[in-house]
C-alpha cells in the first residue's frame, strides 16, 4: 500500500480544538514521507457534496468511484485523513482510497449509515479501544483499527515550567470536579483557581483571584498557560454531566496527555475502562470519588515540588506521535 498525501483543513479551520490535530498532521507527514493536500484552500465549499457524490449518496451505489477508477487506471495511492467525527454522508473524505482516522466516535453514531459509508474503505481507524470493542460486538461492517490518541513528539524533553497557579481545569467541566473545587475554595481561600467560562459569548479563562485572565486561543498560548499550573484537574468525557453527549463513552482526552508533558500534578475523575487501562492513566493520575480524599491529594500535592520526572517520562514515551506512526504502520503493512 502506497500513503502519499494527507488531506488537511488547516488552512481555513482556525477553531482551538483543531490545533492538537494538526500536531499530530505534522509528525505523520514527516515520518511517512507525505505530502499535504489542503482541502479547505482548493474547494470554496469542501463540505457541498460534489453530483457524482449526491448520487452515491442517493442511491446507495459507492462503488461507483472505486469501479471508475479501474476502469480508467487512476493512480492507486491512499491519502490519510483527520475526521473530527463519524461523516454523515458519503464525500471525497470518505472514497476508496482514504485512510480516516475519526478522533470522537459517541454512541449515538448511525452505524448502519457508516456501514454505507465506508463499505469500501480498506480501514478506519478508531481512537477509543472502548468505541473499537463496541464497534466489534455490534453490526459493524467495515474494517476497523484501534490508533490512540497521541503527544506530539514536538514536545520531547521539554524543561520544567514555571509553575504560578495553583489549580487549572482546561475545557469541558465536570460537575462532580466543580462541587468538590466550590468547597475547597470556601476552606482554603488563598488557593488560585483558573477554569474556562462562557462570557457575553466567548470563552475565557477566569482566575478566582486575578478575574478574566484572556482566551488563550492559540496553540501556544494555551500550552502556555498549562505550562503554569501545579495541579490540572481531569475527567472523562462520558461520566457525570457527560453522559448524554457521549452515550456513555469515555476515551482518554489529549489534556491527559498535555498535562503530563507540562509536568503538572493531575487529579481526575475518569471511567475504569480498557481506554484508561491501555494509556496506563492511574500511573501518573489519581481516580478522586470523593472530596475528602480530592481535599487530601489536591493539599499534599500543592505542598511538594513536582517530583515525578521519572514516572512521566516513561508514561509519555509510549504516547508520542511517534510511537502512533510505528502502529500506524504495523496496521497497513497487514492490511
Amino acid at each position: 500500500m502506497i500513503i502519499n498525501k494527507i488531506f488537511t483543513n488547516r488552512s481555513n479551520n482556525l477553531l482551538p480544538s483543531w490545533h492538537v490535530v494538526y500536531e499530530w498532521e505534522d509528525v505523520f507527514a514527516q515520518k511517512l514521507d507525505l505530502e499535504f493536500f489542503d482541502y479547505e484552500a482548493k474547494y470554496n465549499n469542501p463540505n457541498t457534496l460534489s453530483i457524482q457524490n449526491k448520487i452515491i449518496n442517493s442511491y446507495k451505489i459507492n462503488n461507483l468511484t472505486s469501479y471508475f477508477r479501474k476502469f480508467l487506471n487512476i493512480e492507486s495511492k491512499y491519502k490519510l485523513v483527520f475526521l473530527l467525527s463519524p461523516p454523515a454522508e458519503y464525500s471525497f473524505l470518505t472514497n476508496s482510497k482514504m485512510l480516516p482516522i475519526i478522533i470522537d466516535f459517541w454512541k449515538q453514531s448511525d452505524i448502519k449509515r457508516l456501514n454505507f459509508i465506508f463499505k469500501n474503505t480498506k480501514t478506519v481507524f478508531i481512537t477509543s479501544l472502548e468505541v473499537y470493542n463496541y464497534l466489534k460486538s455490534v453490526d459493524c461492517q467495515f474494517h476497523i483499527s484501534h490508533l490512540p490518541f497521541s503527544i506530539s513528539d514536538i514536545y520531547k524533553n521539554k524543561a520544567y515550567p514555571e509553575k504560578d497557579i495553583d489549580i487549572i481545569q482546561t475545557g469541558r467541566q465536570n460537575s462532580v470536579i466543580n462541587s468538590y473545587i466550590d468547597k475547597l475554595l470556601e476552606k482554603y481561600p488563598d488557593i488560585e483557581y483558573v477554569s474556562q467560562n462562557k462570557e457575553k459569548g466567548m470563552f475565557n479563562y477566569f482566575s478566582n483571584k486575578k478575574g478574566n485572565l484572556g482566551s488563550f486561543t492559540s496553540r501556544e498560548e494555551y500550552i502556555k498557560l498549562l505550562s503554569r499550573a501545579k495541579i490540572c484537574l481531569l475527567s472523562s468525557p462520558g461520566i457525570d454531566n457527560g453522559v448524554n453527549r457521549t452515550g456513555g463513552f469515555n476515551p482518554v482526552t489529549p489534556r491527559f496527555l498535555e498535562s503530563a508533558v507540562n509536568y503538572c500534578y493531575m487529579l481526575g475523575r475518569y471511567a475504569d475502562n480498557e481506554d484508561y487501562n491501555y494509556y496506563g492513566i492511574s500511573e501518573i493520575c489519581p481516580n478522586i470519588d470523593d472530596y475528602n480524599s480530592f481535599e487530601k491529594n489536591v493539599i499534599n500535592m500543592l505542598s511538594i515540588k513536582f517530583n515525578k520526572f521519572e514516572e512521566y517520562d516513561k508514561f509519555l514515551e509510549r504516547h508520542y506521535t511517534s510511537k502512533r506512526v510505528e502502529q500506524f504502520i504495523e496496521i497497513v503493512k497487514n492490511l
